[in-house]
């Protein structure tokens, strides 16, 4: 493990005076990694043209290596991206949808997504199909409200493997299987975007087409890293959303080079999988499932809100909270709880609207304290009682 030190805040740039309960947002870059970062934009600066041009091609092939390598895929079938949403619109855009086409997607699936679907419906005459999960489905019943979705005109179907509003592991493999038991022509794709790093998928052994995953979130890259995993039949069927020069290479080459960037995000991945198994790898992961489960009981006991009817597979390290009735009274309302959260309070922590009721989505990492959440606590119950005295 690396040197931990007394207090594991130390080893990253967050705000000490906050308590910081969202780590399934943005991510957190550690200190160390950021070095790295720094480094590799420094090797750049120093000889651009050599830099571009002699070193910078093999670098990125070691870095997606690196990330292929974590994720348990071979090198030359993991692509990077800069975020899932990148990855999403990169396969919309090589569909070839028509009018009467159908492009399903779930009621918990990402915004972003379902924008990018929405537009790219709204070009060709295809259509969005909604599949209706409750929260505390099992499994059988998830399979089947996506199977139920699908139909002849069926394009692609969008899965989570962990929703991101609800924090919900949903059982990929179940529902592949259902929509493969239909025996109809169309594509599966995995968002996975809070899966690297948070759990050990199975990628090329849960049946879909494409995987697409943020090492940013719980990975401890820099923002604006992601991989790519497509099926055999899709590697020469989904291309760059850029055309440069690397486009004529076979995949996953292609994805290497989008013209001049700043590439040092994904040539610190090999930096921030070595951070994450020198906390503890998969063993911080079970401490901080068991934080954010200790967690999310305190806040609802402390609330008075009942756990029942939220996920029972919920991520290992995010959590739901239902808040009191009030705190949240629609969307509009979800960025002036989060700003006095935050200005007020100190407290970092997304609140949720979902379907008419509030909530708050709590994370775990190895930053996180008891006292973090002991805090989120107090500022809801002090927002709470302000309410009900107005």
């Amino acid at each position: 493990m690396v040197g931990m030190p007394a207090d594991p805040l130390a080893m990253f740039d967050l705000d000490p005076s906050c308590a910081y309960l969202n780590h399934g947002g943005f991510g957190v870059v550690p200190r160390a990694v950021s070095e790295v970062q720094n480094r590799w934009r420094l090797a750049e600066d120093t000889n651009p043209h050599r830099f571009n041009r002699l070193e910078l091609h093999e670098a990125i092939a070691k870095a997606r290596g690196a990330g292929a390598e974590f994720l348990g895929v071979p090198p030359d079938e993991m692509a990077l991206v800069r975020n899932v949403s990148e990855g999403v619109s990169t396969v919309l855009s090589s569909l070839g949808l028509g009018t009467g086409d159908e492009i399903v997607v779930s009621n918990h699936g990402y915004g972003s997504v379902r924008m990018a679907v929405e537009r790219w419906s709204t070009r060709s005459g295809a259509r969005l199909v909604e599949a209706r999960l409750r929260m505390d489905d099992g499994p059988t019943a998830v399979a089947a409200a996506f199977a139920e979705a699908v139909g002849a005109r069926t394009r692609l179907v969008v899965v989570d493997e962990i929703t991101s509003s609800t924090a919900w592991r949903l059982p990929v493999r179940e529902v592949v299987t259902a929509l493969r038991d239909r025996g109809l022509d169309f594509a599966v794709l995995v968002d996975a975007a809070h899966v690297p790093g948070q759990c050990d998928p199975d990628i090329a052994g849960s049946g879909a087409d494409v995987w697409v995953g943020n090492f940013h979130k719980w990975a401890f890259t820099p923002r604006g890293t992601a991989g790519m995993w497509l099926a055999p039949s899709w590697r020469t069927r989904v291309h760059p959303l850029v055309v440069s020069w690397g486009s004529g290479d076979p995949y996953p080459v292609n994805f290497d080079h989008l013209g001049t960037l700043d590439y040092s995000s994904w040539l610190s991945l090999p930096a921030a999988l070595d951070f994450w198994a020198g906390i503890g790898g998969w063993e911080q992961v079970r401490r901080s499932q068991e934080l954010v489960a200790a967690g999310q009981r305190h806040v609802a006991d402390r609330l008075g809100t009942s756990l029942d009817g939220l996920p029972t597979t919920p991520a290992p390290a995010m959590r739901l909270v239902r808040l009191p009735a009030g705190l949240l009274d629609g969307l509009a309302s979800v960025d002036t709880l989060q700003g006095r959260l935050s200005a007020e309070f100190r407290v970092e922590v997304p609140p949720i609207w979902f379907e008419d009721e509030g909530y708050v989505r709590i994370a775990g990492q190895v930053y996180n304290t008891a006292s973090d959440y002991e805090r989120l606590a107090d500022a809801l119950l002090a927002l709470h009682r302000e309410r009900d005295a107005a």
